[in-house]
């Protein structure tokens, strides 16, 4: 009778009873069990028969997942110059855009260019550039939008906030309150010109 022997840390195996240990695949990070995200990354990865394969991205990724090579799934992070405000999903949901593909080289193609007045250093971060501020797709101010408005208006970068409140108290001006409490609801993500 043979012995079990575990998988390396660079292999995972899903049935150890039934399955031999298999090399990590390109996105995931393994431990001799089981897949997870690379580099902490939070994907999310579910065993189908011998293999794990990629079932979702975070926001700023596109899902890489040809059928025939599970060793390449991976999440691709939308390079600089890009951006995707999406999730990626291997299952489409209703209402959202199908952001997944099975061949590495054509994922940044999936994602969005960065709009003028803006850079976009990868993933889903779109910094406006000094002059600029933005509101996001449903009209929403958030931490990250309040601080880049009050990073183009005065230069400097403020991280130490928990709310918009306290981002915005950071530099009590009239033109930050303005910018804060005159937003209206619009479908339209965009970028406006500070006058």
């Amino acid at each position: 009778q043979g012995t079990c022997e575990p998988c390396k840390t660079d292999q995972y195996v899903t049935e150890p009873d039934q399955y031999s240990c298999i090399g990590c695949p390109l996105g995931g990070s393994c431990d001799g069990k089981i897949v997870r995200g690379k580099d902490g990354q939070r994907s999310t990865w579910e065993a189908v028969n011998e293999y794990y394969r990629v079932q979702s991205c975070p926001i700023g990724n596109i899902l890489v997942r040809a059928e025939a090579s599970p060793a390449t799934d991976q999440c691709a992070a939308c390079p600089t110059g890009t951006f995707t405000f999406f999730a990626s999903t291997y299952f489409i949901r209703e209402g959202y855009p199908d952001l997944k593909t099975d061949d590495p080289a054509a994922a940044p193609g999936l994602c969005s260019e960065c709009p003028v007045g803006a850079d976009c250093p990868g993933g889903s971060v779109i910094i406006p550039k000094r002059g600029y501020w933005m509101k996001n797709y449903k009209g929403d101010v958030t931490v990250g939008t309040a601080r880049r408005r009050l990073r183009s208006i005065t230069g400097k970068t403020y991280v130490n906030s928990s709310s918009v409140a306290e981002t915005t108290v950071a530099e009590r001006t009239k033109d930050d309150e303005e910018f804060v409490g005159g937003l209206q609801e619009d479908d339209a993500f965009h970028f406006s010109r500070r006058h």
